[in-house]
């Protein structure tokens, strides 16, 4: 099907994962949902080469099976390819603050300035002690991984117009369900929890407080059923999914009590390290506390909503990715498609930096 330029849609928004490959497209006004795709991804080798390659052969059988326009992807960095930390630096007389920041990054990372590309978000204003300091959040990219993302592209036949950090996609995509006044009014905290890693974001007023990855996610809670019941962890994946996944009245409650019993432990663990984050915001941006908790990811399920919301004992969400965009279809499990969807909601519009140069980026823009 042709199309005018000025309609052309949005890039297709590309979310490589561990255990699948999400692929959505939007329209031209980013209001209604083109087309999107998923496939499992298998259990790849230990050979970073043979890896990518068959990473490549998952996209372009993805992207041939439907009908996406054009090849121009988006695409993220995440869990193991960035780091993401809070700082606080103070202006210094006659110093650029991109400056300050640049030498707090080069004293915090054990990597030469020419192996990463730097971004800061500015967070806002703090008080640490008898000072106000600015606190930034700061975005790390390795060079190789950006590298590597560049190669999955090449051969899979796919046009990168921008290579994004997972956490400001997921702020771009949970923006666009919290639109309301009184939404913008609050300090949520949105949480992806992913295969092997756990993201936390902290917005206000569209504004980055906060972002943290921890390495906690479902796989752990696969391994913690497999090790308890002495069975694979394809097979304890399974046990956890179709447990949960039942109506209650279908559920067998002794099924259920030694399930959540075996994962209660890992789940403290879980909740424990989100507490962290969450006392941590609490504590930086005073008078600004989180009142609302929003689960995405693959892992975002009614189960763990119940979890949390009894141990935070605030409102908890799960995030209903397509709420005000157009779907000629219900999706199922929308939450999934928080990192795609914020890919594709990407200006699309590439940024080219020198290495060396550390950038202020609003929530849309991203390390490419």
């Amino acid at each position: 099907m042709l199309r005018r330029l000025w309609d052309r849609p949005s890039p297709i928004g590309l979310d490589i994962g561990t255990c699948t490959i999400k692929a959505i497209q939007l329209d031209s006004g980013r209001n209604e949902v083109l087309e999107l795709a998923e496939v499992d991804v298998p259990r790849l080798p230990n050979d970073p080469q043979v890896a990518e390659s068959i990473i490549a052969q998952c996209i372009q059988d993805l992207l041939k099976r439907r009908r996406f326009w054009g090849r121009r992807v988006a695409l993220a960095l995440g869990f193991d390819e960035i780091t993401v930390q809070s700082i606080r630096v103070s202006p210094l007389p006659g110093k650029n603050i991109a400056d300050v920041v640049l030498e707090e990054a080069r004293s915090r990372t054990n990597l030469e300035l020419n192996d990463v590309e730097i971004r800061f978000l500015p967070a806002g204003i703090v008080q640490q002690g008898e000072l106000q300091r600015q606190e930034m959040v700061l975005i790390v990219a390795k060079r190789t991984a950006i590298e590597r993302k560049l190669r999955i592209a090449q051969q899979a036949r796919v046009i990168p117009v921008a290579i994004d950090a997972e956490p400001l996609a997921l702020v771009r995509a949970a923006g666009r369900q919290y639109r309301r006044q009184s939404d913008q009014n609050q300090t949520m905290m949105f949480v992806h929890i992913g295969s092997r890693a756990t993201l936390v974001v902290t917005v206000r007023n569209e504004r980055l407080l906060f972002a943290k990855y921890f390495s906690l996610g479902g796989r752990e809670f696969d391994l913690t059923l497999a090790r308890q019941f002495h069975i694979p962890e394809d097979s304890a994946r399974a046990l956890r999914r179709s447990y949960g996944d039942r109506r209650v009245a279908q559920r067998d409650p002794e099924v259920v009590a030694t399930v959540q019993d075996t994962l209660r432990p890992v789940w403290n663990r879980w909740l424990e390290e989100l507490s962290r984050c969450f006392r941590y915001c609490n504590v930086t941006f005073r008078g600004e506390p989180a009142e609302k908790i929003v689960l995405s990811g693959g892992e975002a399920a009614p189960e763990l909503q119940d979890v949390v919301s009894r141990f935070f004992e605030i409102p908890v969400d799960l995030l209903d990715c397509f709420r005000g965009i157009k779907c000629t279809s219900r999706i199922v499990d929308s939450a999934v498609w928080d990192i795609a969807l914020g890919l594709a909601l990407h200006s699309g519009r590439a940024q080219r930096e020198s290495r060396d140069t550390v950038s202020v980026e609003e929530p849309s823009g991203a390390p490419t």
